[in-house]
């Protein structure tokens, strides 16, 4: 039976609603607010009918917690988990089918984490280990997995990365991350790509049945001359890998073939140039769909990228690819993350996309491309966070969205205060 959960906080009180597969309300809970010191909702379990486990961590992913709430008797335990990183970076928690895989990477060796934990909350960790010339960094010397993964500002180590689900929009604020897992819950596998180095695309297949992880690397366009400035993206579609790659004068658009490397497209365009596999205009938005501008010159677009992030995000609709590439102001997601990281529930990493989608500062420019991967003249169709913007202009004043995929429907919800209302909308 498929259910559905749903979770609001205020200042004293955690509110739960459990719903079955048609929507109809089954239960509900209400109980005091989550510790203070989890601020982040990583993973679910669904245990019998009527209980749910929550799994927390902290802000710097290193503590962990588990919340068991049960929809029947309306009884709430937390209990922390005996599991800290000390000498390991919290990576990502992939969510399958009552399995929770909580990822984190050594700092030495060159080690993969796997702690899962299958209907319950007792785990079993499996550890991976990588050759020591499986990664390696922009002067194609080998480093290990951590320095592949983990990013250094201001004194501050962490791992930026986005869960990308197949079905699911990527908004290419948030695809402008340079770590991105690809779920492939079908196969029970993830996909761990890095662009943190601009010499290639690297990545890792990990099959959770086996736990067996397998390693490849793209190699990315060799820019003649200078390489300063040069920023590189990409994004894995099915059995493709996209690579955008640019600098002050030039940007290049590489397709490749996953399993046999093989160069399916290959566009270069110079800053003087039109891109000729465009179907929109440069898009400049400062932070709200309400300061939009037109660019005309690739120059601008090139100059941008310079200053800012490169995304790069690929969805498919029919036969047919929609590719969005550009620069993103690197300061917007990272605010933006906190915001829907708890709200919803279940829906929170999809609810950070919408969210960056409608308020963060980028200059994009978007093409369609066919299964063959010619050019497709004609208009760019709407997607989810398009269809969701239009339909909220004409509501009243709302907080507290929630926007998550459950079989082929999206279900954004939101909480009328006036009304003392929370409303879910089905999205087909």
């Amino acid at each position: 039976t498929k259910r559905t959960a749903y979770f609001l906080s205020d200042d004293n009180f955690l509110y739960g609603f459990l719903f079955d597969e048609t929507l109809v309300q089954i239960s509900s809970i209400k109980t005091e607010k989550l510790p203070r010191r989890f601020d982040r909702l990583i993973g679910h379990q669904f245990i019998g009918s009527n209980k749910i486990n929550l799994f927390l961590n902290t802000k710097n992913g290193r503590s962990n917690g588990v919340v068991n709430l049960d929809f029947g008797s309306g009884f709430n335990t937390v209990q922390k988990l005996d599991l800290k990183f000390k000498k390991e970076e919290y990576l990502d928690a992939i969510n399958y089918d009552g399995t929770v895989h909580i990822l984190t990477v050594s700092k030495s060796p060159s080690q993969l984490n796997v702690y899962t934990f299958k209907d319950g909350i007792q785990y079993k960790e499996h550890n991976i280990l990588f050759e020591e010339d499986s990664f390696v960094n922009h002067k194609r010397k080998p480093i290990p997995l951590y320095d592949l993964l983990v990013e250094q500002r201001n004194s501050i180590k962490e791992i930026k990365s986005v869960e990308v689900v197949k079905g699911i929009p990527t908004s290419i604020e948030n695809a402008a991350k340079y770590v991105k897992l690809y779920k492939d819950a079908r196969r029970n596998r993830v996909q761990i790509v890095s662009d943190r180095y601009n010499e290639y695309t690297q990545i890792i297949d990990l099959d959770f049945n086996t736990y067996n992880a397998s390693v490849m690397k793209f190699e990315k366009d060799d820019f003649k001359g200078s390489r300063i400035g040069l920023k590189s993206n990409s994004f894995v579609v099915d059995d493709k890998l996209f690579q955008f790659s640019a600098k002050s004068d030039t940007l290049n658009f590489k397709v490749l073939d996953l399993a046999s490397g093989e160069v399916l497209l290959q566009n270069h365009v110079g800053k003087n140039e039109s891109i000729p596999f465009k179907n929109t205009a440069l898009i400049k938005k400062d932070g709200s769909e309400k300061n939009i501008r037109i660019e005309k010159e690739t120059r601008k677009l090139l100059s941008e990228i310079a200053n800012s992030e490169v995304g790069l995000s690929v969805s498919v609709l029919g036969d047919n690819y929609i590719v969005s590439f550009g620069a993103v102001d690197e300061n917007s997601t990272d605010e933006l993350i906190s915001i829907g990281a708890f709200l919803g529930g279940m829906g929170g990493a999809l609810l950070v996309s919408l969210i960056d989608y409608e308020t963060t500062t980028s200059l994009k420019v978007t093409g369609i491309f066919d299964s063959k991967l010619n050019h497709v003249e004609g208009d760019v169709p709407e997607n989810i966070f398009n269809r969701i913007k239009k339909f909220k202009e004409n509501l009243k004043k709302n907080k507290a969205e929630t926007l998550l995929k459950r079989g082929n429907q999206f279900l954004w919800s939101t909480y009328f205060k006036d009304e003392n209302r929370y409303i879910i909308y089905q999205f087909n």
